[in-house]
């Protein structure tokens, strides 16, 4: 099992035309140590639409083995040089 810590940082005002909620999750830097150097990775952070608000600043353990995850790509205007950016989210999906 892939269990994973992670806090909710954002979660949409209104629901999607479907009725969910949009969720935004960060997970927690890892520091592993590796040939006597500690490494430290940054943030993941995942997307999940569900059917009720979950608390900003909650902090919960899933279990991504039971989740597909799909990256989905996003188009954002980059505010320094105005040029259109694509970014890849990642949204969780039961399996």
């Amino acid at each position: 099992m892939s269990k994973i810590k992670v806090k909710v940082s954002k979660v949409s005002d209104k629901p999607s035309t479907n009725g969910n909620y949009i969720h935004t999750l960060k997970t927690e830097g890892k520091t592993v140590e590796v040939l006597g150097q500690k490494k430290t990775s940054g943030q993941l952070t995942y997307f999940m639409a569900l059917p009720a608000v979950t608390a900003v600043g909650s902090e919960h353990e899933i279990d991504l083995d039971l989740f597909t995850i799909t990256e989905r790509p996003y188009e954002v205007t980059d505010e320094g040089s105005g040029e259109m950016t694509t970014l890849l989210l990642k949204w969780l999906h039961i399996k």
